[in-house]
């Protein structure tokens, strides 16, 4: 009964995130029906403020082919690294329109997954995966993971990004010249490295 329970919570949670078009009698969708997708940019945002509230180190870390580097950085250079996770498409309205929303729950770990795809292939965010466990009273995000790939004179640059909530953030970002090998970078900003 209290799986039962726990299951019917998360349907209600989660239910007014997914968006259920009625269509109408040409089978269009309603354009000014609201979609509830999570607000990643917010999310973002609020985990920046923690690291700010917090008297707390911040660890970068880089590996470019093979050469690492780490030391301890200032917050406006943690700020200016952190915005790469804040796209234009969350306050553009891009966000709703271009991307499709999907969800999975995964029994083990009573977690659920949000995937939002984009459906533009001129987007530079091709992917945002959302992960979050439900608790007693609220929805609690453990990760972002998002995937970027653009093509700048020439030159294909794909990140794929990785925001675990109150401890750390990855970028690896692979750069690739026409017909030349590809340089990735790999950093890892960390202010909380238990758990």
């Amino acid at each position: 009964m209290k799986k039962i329970s726990f299951y019917f919570l998360v349907i209600v949670l989660f239910g007014a995130c997914k968006n259920h078009s009625t269509g109408t009698a040409n089978n269009q969708t309603d354009s000014s029906e609201k979609k509830n997708y999570f607000p990643v940019a917010s999310f973002i945002r609020d985990e920046i403020s923690y690291v700010d509230s917090m008297p707390l180190g911040i660890l970068k870390q880089t590996i470019i082919n093979g050469q690492k580097d780490s030391g301890y950085i200032k917050s406006e250079e943690f700020h200016k690294l952190a915005q790469d996770f804040i796209s234009p498409i969350f306050s553009s309205g891009d966000f709703e329109k271009d991307y499709t929303e999907t969800s999975f729950m995964d029994q083990t770990t009573e977690s659920v997954t949000f995937t939002y795809a984009s459906k533009n292939k001129l987007q530079e965010v091709t992917r945002i995966d959302v992960l979050a466990k439900p608790g007693d009273s609220y929805i609690k995000v453990k990760s972002v993971y998002m995937e970027k790939v653009a093509n700048k004179n020439d030159t294909l640059i794909t990140k794929k990004m990785f925001w675990k909530a109150k401890h750390n953030f990855q970028v690896v970002t692979t750069t690739q010249p026409s017909g030349q090998k590809p340089v990735i970078e790999q950093l890892k900003v960390v202010w909380d490295d238990s758990e």
